[in-house]
């Protein structure tokens, strides 16, 4: 075991840098305490080779002779590797023989302690020889043992002290070549603060500024700071950093970082300084510039309306801005940093907070969301929020998000949804539709329910003014056109009834009403339109109307019987009663005498037969006889024989067509359209004629009556008791399912074309 291969006992040795011992003296220290516990004058302290020994001390070894003729540790040793104690060499069956036992020095005793490495392996011993028997106590064999112990730990050291030394001289080369090299100024500077030392980089001659004080080079600015960090230096002994503004040669004064260092040399104290400068003067101008763009940066965030939120990669607040913590109502930015972002997103929007920073935690950059924040009392604050993805090193390592306080915004957008959905409900239930026109662009605007007003429940096609005029029934085009014109200057609301044809061809009745937008110089530029669909209240209205001139006409016939059957029979009782009296007062003879009797009687007569013809003539008016035993083109003649007759102005009457009588409720309310407007123009017209035609044709009957009177104005006489004649004539047209266009202006005359279709 002892001989193992010399390369690796060389490496041991070599790594204990033993091969440069020679005896030392802490070696010999160890040697001589050995003698003093053992009792035995000869100690060897060994490094054992294969081919070799070293003796590290050798003491007590006679003069003239060699530790070679001591060493008996190889043979000894070299089974066991363990502490060996032979009482008496001379009678040891092994070494009774050994050249140092039976010849000079005659060796009688030995005791060997092995020197283990912390690998295990023994590279040498600790040995105490005599020259006469002994022996070793148990307390001596353990003190041997420990100073075999403590010659390793000597090694150990030793190599440690001597790896040092060769990192001081590889440390000391590589600081004379930084300092050679060194981009920076470097200087030495004595207690005094007087410059012993420069390098090149420093710019300097070295002969002008060494010994001179380095606070001449120092701004006047600067010294004072300079100065006391010196101080700190000597007092402290430690580095002190900062930055000083320093007067380079030939050039302006420029910002270097100083880093002061003490130099202690062999001294307990530090009696030298190290100055390093790294020039900083583009760092520093580059500093200002950026602190003036965070000043500038920071008073846009922290004065924004914006909320401004940093978080790192764990979700931990880095950053809040003024806006944020004003909306959460947080005093202090220091009650939020460090804290996890999602105390304060609200519970309704938690998992979707949570998804959306896991997708920017892995990879996404940027992304537009809505996110709720909660307050501190418990208020939903809705935001919508732009966050991007901040690198550190090529990785993520920051989040930040800009919300906008939407809250008011998404009330007012929920009030205006609710309000749109009431209205939609509205115009449903009172089949209501808008339609907004923007009078400048021409861009037209349809709410839904004015598509299901006119049919149109399929595609929602973009529709134009256009469209919806040419649906307009052709008796309602010109005065709705003349309405939108008007509608552009007028300030105020207008309103219009007009009647419309759905493309699936079913005619609906609408009331439009207007309201203007205007401009600050009080131009209409939009305006809103309501279109109701009031198809069915006029209907209604015809029924109530049909009825009501139903119930007129039995009443006229009622009122025209009792005054045909009562009225005129009394009356004609009373004239044959009367003609009778005359007849007797013929035979009295006084009667010729009394012309004042016969006079009474005769007005009596003549007055009782003016009030029969004028009953007949009203039980005629309320009831034409001839009109249902003949129809409707024999009375109209007979009407206009009659009015020739007893008026002024001059009736005429053509006749186009065979017109057939195939509803009695159109015949009669032509008729008394015709009678309407006969009596209206011989009260009213002034007129000297009036032309009556009657066109009847395969689809249609049109109706024209003019006269050549004064005329008046139709928009004061429809909002007077004098346009209850028109009203009424109307709804007698719009009750048999008519059109009718009524003309009139002062001056000249009155116009009205009337249409019915024959279907009607």
């Amino acid at each position: 075991m002892l001989y193992i291969d010399e390369l690796d006992r060389l490496n041991l040795f070599q790594d204990l840098e033993l091969l440069s011992v020679n005896e030392q003296k802490e070696f010999d220290e160890i040697a001589t305490l050995a003698r003093l516990i053992g009792l035995a004058p000869v100690c060897l302290i060994t490094i054992i080779g294969k081919q070799k020994e070293w003796f590290l001390a050798a003491q007590g070894v006679p003069a003239g002779l060699s530790p070679d003729q001591f060493s008996l540790c190889r043979s000894v040793l070299a089974e066991t590797e363990e502490m060996t104690v032979i009482p008496d060499l001379s009678k040891d069956n092994q070494y009774s023989t050994h050249a140092s036992v039976e010849r000079h020095p005659n060796l009688r005793f030995y005791a060997g302690a092995p020197i283990i490495n912390r690998d295990g392996k023994m590279i040498g011993s600790i040995c105490l020889v005599d020259y006469r028997p002994s022996k070793l106590t148990g307390n001596q064999r353990n003190a041997l043992e420990i100073l075999a112990a403590r010659c390793l730990k000597v090694l150990e050291r030793n190599k440690m002290l001597t790896e040092q030394r060769h990192r001081m001289d590889s440390n000391f080369e590589t600081l004379q070549m930084i300092v050679t090299q060194s981009p920076h100024f470097i200087f030495t500077l004595d207690k005094n603060l007087d410059i012993t030392f420069i390098n090149k980089m420093s710019r300097f001659n070295a002969g002008d500024i060494i010994n001179q004080s380095m606070t001449s080079l120092i701004h006047p600015h600067s010294r004072p700071a300079f100065l006391a960090a010196c101080e700190r230096c000597f007092v402290e002994e430690k580095i002190i950093t900062e930055h000083f503004e320093i007067v380079a040669d030939g050039n302006p004064v420029r910002w270097f970082q100083l880093k002061i260092c003490p130099l202690k040399d062999s001294h307990p104290t530090v009696e030298n300084l190290l100055l390093i400068a790294h020039d900083k003067t583009v760092q520093k101008e580059q500093a200002v510039r950026l602190a003036e763009q965070e000043n500038r940066y920071r008073d846009i965030v922290e004065n924004t309306s914006d909320m401004i939120v940093t978080i790192d990669i764990n979700g931990h607040v880095l950053f809040v801005n003024r806006s944020w913590l004003e909306t959460m109502g947080i005093s202090n930015a220091e009650e939020v940093v460090g804290k996890n972002v999602f105390e304060f997103i609200h519970w309704d929007g938690l998992e979707s907070a949570t998804h959306i920073f896991e997708m920017m935690r892995n990879g996404t950059e940027h992304i537009q969301v809505e996110l709720d924040w909660i307050t501190r009392a418990g208020e939903k604050i809705s935001s919508s929020a732009n966050i991007d993805c901040g690198y550190v090193d090529g990785k993520i390592g920051y989040q930040r998000g800009i919300f906008r306080n939407v809250t008011h915004q998404k009330h007012q957008a929920q009030e205006m949804l609710k309000n749109q959905l009431m209205l939609n409900e509205a115009q449903k239930v009172s089949k209501t539709g808008n339609l907004e026109v923007n009078f400048l662009t021409g861009e037209v605007k349809w709410s839904q329910e004015l598509y299901n007003i006119l049919e149109m429940e399929g595609s929602k096609p973009e529709l134009f003014i256009s469209e919806l005029y040419q649906m307009i029934h052709e008796s309602d085009q010109e005065k709705s056109v003349r309405y939108i014109e008007a509608s552009q200057h007028k300030q105020g609301p207008s309103h219009l009834e007009f009647r419309l044809t759905t493309p699936k061809g079913n005619m609906k009745y609408i009331d439009c009403n207007g309201a203007p937008f205007l401009t600050q110089d009080g131009k209409v530029t939009v305006m809103l339109f309501t279109l109701q669909d009031i198809t069915e209240l006029r209907q209604f209205d015809k029924k109530v109307f049909t009825a009501a001139v139903e119930s007129e006409e039995k009443e006229r016939t009622r009122m025209a019987g009792e005054l045909h059957d009562g009225v005129c029979q009394y009356l004609a009782s009373a004239g044959l009663m009367l003609d009778a009296l005359n007849d007797k007062l013929q035979d009295l003879p006084w009667a010729p005498a009394n012309s004042h009797v016969k006079q009474l009687l005769d007005l009596s007569r003549g007055s009782i037969r003016e009030g029969l013809n004028l009953v007949r003539k009203v039980s005629h008016d309320l009831f034409p006889l001839e009109f249902y035993k003949s129809g409707l083109i024999q009375s109209v003649r007979e009407l206009v024989s009659a009015l020739n007759t007893v008026s002024t102005i001059r009736f005429t009457l053509e006749i186009r067509g065979q017109y057939t009588e195939s509803d009695p409720s159109v015949s009669i309310n032509l008729f008394r359209i015709i009678q309407e407007f006969t009596r209206n123009s011989q009260k009213y017209s002034e007129a000297t004629e009036v032309v009556i035609k009657i066109n009847s044709l395969p689809e249609m009957t049109k109706l024209n009556i003019s006269d050549n009177g004064k005329g008046f104005d139709m928009d004061r006489v429809a909002e007077s008791q004098k346009g209850i004649g028109l009203m009424s004539m109307k709804k007698r047209i719009e009750s048999i399912g008519g059109t009718f266009n009524y003309k009139s202006a002062p001056g000249a005359g009155v116009q009205l074309r009337l249409k019915v279709p024959r279907n009607s």
